[in-house]
């Protein structure tokens, strides 16, 4: 069976516990099934996945880059309030919009 590549996008850059988890009970739901997964993970800022995991967390701005070489067969947006329309104001992500502009550009 093919590897199913999927990137799925969350805030992996800062450590709250619930949008780390998420990944990983998305792929161990996927994985139950016989399916064959790798999750590429995006945020504002690339860094390391936190809690000891240590998964590498790409930029959002890597996304298309990184389906060029990898072909996404799905993009998962996850955890709430990804998708909005107010200023990003939480620590560590300082642009304001971003996630805004990317929705208007690609939606």
């Amino acid at each position: 069976m093919k590897k199913i590549n999927i990137a799925f996008t969350g805030v992996f850059d800062i450590d709250n516990f619930g949008d780390h988890l998420f990944p990983i009970i998305f792929e161990n739901s996927l994985r139950k099934r016989k399916i064959d997964v790798e999750l590429f993970l995006f945020s504002p800022y690339e860094s390391t996945q936190g809690f000891g995991i240590a998964k590498k967390v790409y930029s959002i701005r890597e996304m298309e880059k990184l389906h060029k070489i990898n072909k996404f067969d799905a993009i998962v947006v996850g955890g709430g309030e990804i998708i909005h329309f107010f200023p990003l104001n939480k620590k560590n992500h300082e642009e304001k919009n971003m996630w805004n502009i990317l929705f208007l550009k690609h939606g």
